[in-house]
C-alpha cells in the first residue's frame, strides 16, 4: 500500500509530499531481500517497524517504509516491492496521485479569460495568463519547451502546439489548438 501525505491537492506551484509504503506478507514463507521502489520519488528510507533480527519479512509483518520529494505538477506515480521467498520472486505494485491545483484563470478586466478567444496571432494578458495555464498543466513536450521559453503573450506555434496536448489528454474535440467555446467550456466546468 502506498499513500501520500497530501490527499487533497497542492495549490499552484506544487509543495513537499511524504509517500509512505506500507509492506506486508500475506504468504506463508519469510520473504528475503525486500526492495521498495519508486518511479518519481527516492531514496526510500526504512523500513520501520521490523520487530525481528532475521532480515526476513516473516509472515504477517509489517514494514513499512517513506520517501519525500517536492511535487511541482499533478502526478501519477508508481511503486515496486520485490521479495525473494522459495526461490521465487514476488512483486507488488501500488499507484498514487497527487494533485495539484492548476493557477486561477483570473478575469482579464471585464470579462473572464474563459470567454476570451485565443487564437493563433493573438498577443495580451490573456495570452500570457493561457500560457501560464498550459505551463502549470505540463501535458507534454509543447508545454514543456513552453515553460522553457517562459510565457511571452504571444499565441505562435508553441502555445497552439500546448494548447493542442491540453486539448488532447482532456479528450476535447477537436483538439485544434484555439482557445474556442469548447475549451472554454471545459476550462469553466474543471477549473475555478
Amino acid at each position: 500500500m502506498k499513500v501520500p501525505s497530501r490527499l487533497t491537492p497542492l495549490p499552484p506551484g506544487g509543495g513537499e509530499v511524504t509517500y509512505t509504503y506500507t509492506v506486508t506478507n500475506p504468504g506463508v514463507v519469510p520473504m528475503s531481500n525486500v526492495i521498495v521502489l519508486d518511479d518519481t520519488c527516492g531514496p526510500i528510507s526504512g523500513p520501520f517497524g521490523v520487530t525481528n533480527t532475521n532480515g526476513l519479512l516473516n509472515p504477517g509483518d509489517t514494514w513499512v517504509y517513506a520517501c519525500a520529494t517536492n511535487v511541482p505538477v499533478s502526478t501519477r506515480n508508481i511503486a515496486t516491492v520485490e521479495g525473494n521467498g522459495n526461490r521465487i520472486t514476488a512483486l507488488g505494485y501500488a499507484f498514487a496521485t497527487v494533485l495539484v491545483e492548476a493557477p486561477a484563470l483570473p478575469n482579464t478586466g471585464s470579462v473572464p479569460i474563459q470567454q476570451v478567444q485565443a487564437q493563433q496571432g493573438n498577443r495580451g494578458s490573456n495570452v500570457t495568463t493561457l500560457q501560464q495555464f498550459l505551463i502549470a498543466q505540463n501535458e507534454g513536450h509543447a508545454a514543456q519547451t513552453l515553460a522553457d521559453v517562459g510565457a511571452t503573450g504571444y499565441f505562435g506555434p508553441l502555445t497552439r502546439a500546448a494548447l493542442v496536448e491540453f486539448q488532447t489528454n482532456a479528450g476535447i474535440s477537436p483538439a485544434l489548438g484555439n482557445f474556442g467555446p469548447i475549451t472554454r467550456a471545459y476550462v469553466s466546468a474543471h477549473y475555478r
